[in-house]
C-alpha cells in the first residue's frame, strides 16, 4: 500500500469521526463524480467501517 493511500485512509477516518458516515458518503459521491477515485474509495471504506454498511438516514 502506498504512503499516499495510507494518508488518505487516515484522513478519511478522521473525517468520518468528525462528520459521521452519512456525510462521508455524500462527500465520496461528489469526489467520485469529480473522478477523484482515491478520495471516494477512502471515504466509502471509512464510512463502511464506522457503521458496518448501515446506510439508513439518521433523520
Amino acid at each position: 500500500m502506498s504512503e499516499r493511500k495510507q494518508m488518505s485512509d487516515k484522513q478519511a477516518e478522521e473525517f468520518v469521526k468528525q462528520h459521521g458516515p452519512h456525510v462521508a458518503r455524500n462527500v465520496a459521491y461528489v469526489a467520485d463524480h469529480r473522478h477523484d477515485v482515491g478520495t471516494a474509495d477512502a471515504l466509502w471504506e471509512a464510512a463502511e467501517r464506522a457503521d458496518g454498511g448501515n446506510t439508513t438516514s439518521p433523520n
